[in-house]
Parts: C-alpha cells; sequence; structure tokens
C-alpha cells in the first residue's frame, strides 16, 4: 500500500506542480505560451502522471476519479481514503514547492492560481454558473 499512496502522491505533485506552476509564470516576461501553454501544461502532465502510476496506484491522481471508483467498486473505502489522503498532501506540497521557487510578488499577485469570482459575480450567480457548467450531476 505504501508504494501505491507514494505513487498517487508523486503523481499528483506533479499535475499541481506543473499545471498551477504554469498558470504562475504567465505573468513573467517574454511568457507569451498563454491559454493555450497552460492547457498543454496540463494535460501534459496529466498523461504522464497517469502513465507512470498506472501499474503501481490505477493512476487516480485526483480525488474525483479516486470517488469514482470507489462509487463503481474499484477501490475498498479504506484505500479510497488513504489514496486521497495521499493525493491531498501531493497537492500541498507542490503548491509550497511553487511558492518556495516563484518570487513572492508573482505568487501573491495571482493567488497561487486560484480561480476568483469577476467583481460583476455575485456569489448566488457564481454558484449557479458552476452548478449548471459542472457535469457533476
Amino acid at each position: 500500500m505504501t508504494r501505491r499512496l507514494v505513487a498517487e502522491l508523486f503523481g499528483t505533485f506533479m499535475l499541481v506542480f506543473f499545471g498551477a506552476g504554469a498558470v504562475m509564470t504567465t505573468n513573467f516576461p517574454k511568457a507569451d505560451f498563454g491559454l493555450l501553454g497552460i492547457a498543454l501544461a496540463h494535460g501534459l502532465a496529466f498523461a504522464i502522471g497517469i502513465s507512470a502510476t498506472m501499474a503501481i496506484s490505477g493512476g487516480h491522481l485526483i480525488p474525483a476519479i479516486t470517488a469514482g471508483m470507489l462509487a463503481i467498486k474499484r477501490i475498498d473505502a479504506k484505500s479510497a481514503l488513504l489514496y486521497i489522503a495521499a493525493q491531498l498532501l501531493g497537492a500541498v506540497l507542490a503548491a509550497m514547492t511553487i511558492k518556495a521557487v516563484l518570487p513572492g510578488g508573482v505568487t501573491k499577485v495571482l493567488a497561487m492560481g486560484t480561480p476568483t469570482i469577476a467583481a460583476t459575480i455575485t456569489l448566488g450567480q457564481a454558484i449557479t454558473i458552476e452548478a449548471i457548467q459542472s457535469p457533476r450531476w
């Protein structure tokens, strides 16, 4: 089990580090890769992470996939909780690494890559938009 948890932690670390790192570096001088570059960074990190961890842990890498595997009974509840804990730890470690290696001005301005609600949209409107656009239902 330890080997599988380390694989999930590493895969999630890689996904967050390269994905969020791509978002964070868009404000660097001569960083002209834009939205396409960010999408490619996420896609490649996810593809490589899954390929690297598939044979070890199943390549879940994000809690949503682990929850889905639990729902269809491809993983037991105890393993799912351990996977999710490893994934969350990997994500936090990646965010901490990004914060440590990038200049403070960049991470502060971009709020570490987290999305924000536009000033012209209320919280209720944002929740409604998210509920309609999300394929979770």
